[in-house]
């Protein structure tokens, strides 16, 4: 009798064990926030095979055991959501349960409607919990940035190792006055892996548009690279541009395969402000090293319709230091990442900002310049990895793309400009946590 009760025992163990395995809960979930109200969707529902129930807390004091809940909140703040998801089967056998928790940020007093200030930012991940974040706003404000660990930072670039387990956010501030100034935060989530993966999922983000993205995957593996968004679609590929449809927020989550049990997923969310320009004058601008002089910077104008006796130019080297010229060269002290801002007043209601991030730690050099039929530059790296290159026309939009796999050493990058109409152009690219900037002219 013994013998049967173990036996019965031990396939009734291999039963539960099996369930486990073949359907893990997922207690992540992503939010959608209009004001103070805030829609709640799970990223797992179970089947129709089993019974899943959500517990949702919504960190302050308030609770739902609805599937999508929509909850609103008396005030602004940062609120830790609790979801819980547990699923039986039609014996109410417990099959999976799971447990997430992840900040949220209610952002009240919005900026007044005259404030032409769209914050954007660009988030590159150095390890499972440290990350460089790179205010790349048109603007001349102060970037002050507010993290989910309750630490702070100012500064136009910031290295922030979080503390404690993912989800983290972070919210930065653009303040050019007491009363004008844009907020945008970001959460990320890096979903665990299974069976013994050693993935850890890394991307970079990089806005276009208001509601445009470039999305590039860094991670060092060589696994399949999918992509959903927040307004159900979805891609494949190591660098993605998607616009969003609708408002923000938005939202993307990364899947990194490597085989059928080996992956790793990173959830990213993004809410911006995003107010109209008030005037037609776009400010913008281009540089180049130095020949022999890496820290030396020659930026050089390039606005329509400038007129150098009354408007006032105001560049911002992203080390402290200002100028008025026209065209000024700036010598830096160190070489590393700089936010350059440029903006020009016509009057008090006509001011355009324009920024560039610059790297005169790597500078690269397109050739032949002036170019006609193809524009080439060559990437040195250090070891195997991704290559996303992106073109740009002076307007800053974005005319073209190459992606490929990068080999340790030198790596050739082209770009066929025989269709696109003369004029400056820039050249972005991205390989492992390193951006590399260029410049040419087409003939």
């Amino acid at each position: 009798m013994k013998k049967i009760y173990f036996l019965s025992f031990l396939i009734f163990y291999t039963l539960i064990s099996n369930s486990f395995a073949q359907a893990p809960c997922n207690g992540s979930f992503s939010e959608n926030i209009n004001g103070l109200s805030v829609y709640f969707s799970p990223n797992y529902y179970g089947d129709s095979l089993s019974t899943t129930t959500h517990f949702w807390s919504f960190g302050d004091g308030s609770s739902s055991s609805m599937a999508n809940p929509t909850h609103t909140y008396n005030q602004c703040g940062t609120y830790s959501i609790l979801h819980t998801v547990s699923t039986r089967d039609s014996n109410r056998v417990y099959i999976c349960s799971d447990s997430i928790m992840q900040n949220i940020v209610i952002i009240c007093n919005p900026p007044p409607s005259n404030c032409n200030i769209i914050p954007q930012l660009i988030v590159d991940s150095t390890n499972s919990n440290s990350y460089i974040f790179v205010n790349a706003t048109n603007s001349f404000g102060t970037a002050t940035w507010t993290f989910s660990d309750s630490t702070t930072a100012t500064g136009d670039s910031v290295i922030h190792s979080f503390s404690g387990s993912t989800p983290y956010s972070v919210c930065m501030r653009i303040t050019e006055s007491n009363n004008c100034y844009a907020d945008t935060c970001v959460s990320i989530r890096n979903g665990g892996t299974v069976n013994n993966c050693n993935i850890t999922p890394r991307l970079i983000i990089d806005s276009i548009a208001s509601n445009s993205y470039i999305f590039v995957n860094i991670t060092p593996s060589f696994g399949t690279v999918s992509w959903i968004f927040s307004d159900s679609t979805t891609a494949t590929g190591d660098s993605i541009i998607h616009t969003f449809r609708g408002s923000a927020p938005y939202s993307v989550c990364m899947r990194i395969t490597e085989s059928n049990n080996c992956y790793a997923d990173t959830c990213v969310s993004i809410r911006t402000n995003n107010n109209p320009n008030v005037c037609n004058l776009q400010s913008n601008f281009r540089w180049q090293a130095t020949v022999g002089n890496v820290n030396e910077i020659n930026f050089t104008n390039t606005i329509a319709g400038l007129n150098s006796n009354t408007d006032i130019l105001t560049w911002t080297f992203g080390d402290g230091s200002i100028s008025h010229d026209l065209n000024p060269i700036h010598q830096y002290v160190s070489s590393r990442v700089f936010n350059v801002c440029l903006s020009v007043e016509r009057d008090s209601t006509c001011i355009s900002n324009r920024c560039h991030t610059l790297s005169n730690a790597t500078p690269l050099t397109s050739f032949p310049n002036p170019a006609q039929g193809t524009a080439n530059v060559n990437v040195l790296i250090n070891q195997v990895a991704q290559i996303s290159a992106f073109l740009y026309n002076s307007q800053s939009i974005l005319v073209g793309q190459v992606s490929q796999s990068g080999v340790a050493g030198n790596n050739l990058i082209s770009f066929n400009i025989a269709g696109l109409p003369a004029g400056f152009y820039t050249i972005r690219i991205y390989s492992g946590n390193q951006v590399y900037v260029s410049r040419f002219q087409k003939l």
